[in-house]
C-alpha cells in the first residue's frame, strides 16, 4: 500500500503539476489527438482522485452534461462550477500504470464529451 505522501511525491516527480487545493494538483494533460485537457488530482490517505473538466455547469443543464456522459464509466460531479469526469484509485492497490492508465482515460473522455456536448476548445 503506497501511502498518500509518497503518492504524491511521485505526481509531482514525474508530471509538470501545480499546486491546487490543499492535497491536490492540476495540470494539463497531453492527449494522443494532439490536443490538452486539464487534469486534477487530489490525494488523501486512502485515494487519489483524478477529474477533468469538461463544460461549465453554467453552460450546460446537469441532464444533458449526465446524458453526454452515459457511455462512460466514471463519475461526475459539479466541481466549482465546472461538471468534471472523475476516476477514484484506491491507494492500497494503486501502482503507476494504474495512475497513467486512469488520467489518460479520464482526460481522453472529458475532451470527448466537451467537443461532442459542447463544441469549444479544451478548457
Amino acid at each position: 500500500m503506497a501511502s498518500a505522501a509518497e503518492v504524491e511525491n511521485f505526481l509531482t516527480g514525474k508530471y509538470k503539476l501545480e499546486k491546487y487545493r490543499e492535497l491536490g494538483y492540476r495540470g494539463l494533460w497531453n492527449l494522443s489527438s494532439g490536443r490538452s485537457q486539464q487534469v486534477v488530482m487530489q490525494i488523501d490517505e486512502r485515494f487519489l482522485v483524478v477529474s477533468s473538466p469538461f463544460a461549465k455547469a453554467d453552460d450546460l443543464p446537469l441532464p444533458a452534461a449526465m446524458k453526454a456522459a452515459e457511455d462512460y464509466v466514471f463519475g461526475i460531479k459539479n466541481d466549482e462550477g465546472y461538471y468534471v469526469i472523475r476516476h477514484v484509485i484506491p491507494l492500497a492497490d494503486i501502482d503507476e500504470s494504474e495512475v497513467e492508465w486512469a488520467v489518460d482515460v479520464v482526460a481522453a473522455v472529458a475532451d470527448a464529451i466537451e467537443q461532442n456536448s459542447v463544441g469549444g476548445d479544451s478548457l
